[in-house]
């Protein structure tokens, strides 16, 4: 799999209007293809409601390439509901498939929820509420002073963050777990 920046994924889906995110379904579809997966062509992401049966396909090839890191039934619903970040965070996954050839050390990672943090950042940006659970709280007040962290741009921000696994609790600890070791 060809590593991609997530952020660049994202940042290019809306400066080509939306172009981008087609480009990046056929090239990523081709890759997992040739990794196993059984994705059909990607023609029928234009074809009204046969668009839905492709994007379950295309999941399903995540959830087999990645080896099971990144279930099907979520990354269907999260393309679903959020499809101009979806593919931020699923190239994220498949970074990590990129990268296996390079040997990898113990990282500690936060047993914050990645769900979570992008569950409070979707719904209750405005109020800083994701910096407050991850335990940054000076930067959840800026957000409430700032009228929703400058319009709305830096929760949008931290929003691909979340999805993309680059979020980072009070410790520099990496959020990259969809359920906390406490549940």
């Amino acid at each position: 799999m060809q590593y991609r920046n997530p952020i660049k994924v994202f940042a290019l889906t809306f400066i080509t209007f939306g172009i981008y995110f087609f480009v990046w379904h056929v090239r990523t579809k081709n890759e997992m293809n040739s990794k196993g997966a059984h994705i059909p062509t990607a023609w029928l992401l234009l074809v009204p409601f046969a668009n839905y049966f492709w994007l379950w396909r295309f999941c399903q090839g995540v959830e087999l390439v990645t080896n099971k890191k990144i279930d099907a039934s979520l990354a269907f619903v999260t393309a679903f509901l959020l499809s101009f970040a979806a593919p931020a965070a699923i190239q994220d996954g498949l970074n990590e498939i990129s990268n296996q050839t390079e040997p990898s050390g113990a990282i500690t990672v936060s047993p914050k929820s990645r769900l979570l943090v992008f569950l409070l950042v979707y719904f209750l940006a405005p109020f800083g509420a994701h910096r407050f659970y991850l335990g940054k709280y000076k930067t959840g007040a800026l957000i409430i002073v700032t009228i929703s962290g400058f319009f709305g741009i830096w929760p949008m921000i931290d929003c691909a963050m979340a999805l993309c696994g680059r979020m980072k609790d009070k410790d520099g600890l990496p959020i990259t777990k969809w359920q906390s070791e406490h549940s």
